[in-house]
Formats: C-alpha cells, sequence, structure tokens
C-alpha cells in the first residue's frame, strides 16, 4: 500500500479493513477445505486455534485502546 495519508483518511480505509478481514476468512475457509484435517485432527486444530488466537488477542488490544 503506498503512503495512506496521500490516498485515503479514515473513512477509505475501512474498505481495505473489510478487504483484509474478508481475505483472511476466505483463505481460512479454503485451507479448511483442502485439508480438513487442520481442524479434524487434533494435533493439528490446537495449532490452528493457536495461530487464530493472534488474530483474537490483536482485536482485543485494540478494544482496551483509549480513543481520542
Amino acid at each position: 500500500m503506498e503512503t495512506a495519508e496521500k490516498l485515503a483518511d479514515e473513512d477509505t480505509m475501512f474498505y481495505e479493513l473489510e478487504d483484509a478481514v474478508a481475505t483472511m476468512i476466505r483463505r481460512c475457509i479454503r485451507c479448511f477445505e483442502s485439508y480438513p484435517g487442520l481442524l479434524n485432527k487434533k494435533k493439528y486444530r490446537f495449532r490452528v486455534l493457536k495461530i487464530m488466537q493472534k488474530a483474537e488477542k490483536f482485536i482485543l488490544k485494540i478494544e482496551e485502546e483509549k480513543t481520542i
């Protein structure tokens, strides 16, 4: 992405955020469809959840931050 300050403002950046989330979900679904063992096998499911918890922690961090 080029310098966002010159190309967009906060309102238009919602499209970027929505696309990022949609892309992540789409890629996860594709992985789970192609490799069902990622969710069906206990040893892999644990690793999948550990990876997904990074996103969860990021969301919690944002929720805890103070707004202006």
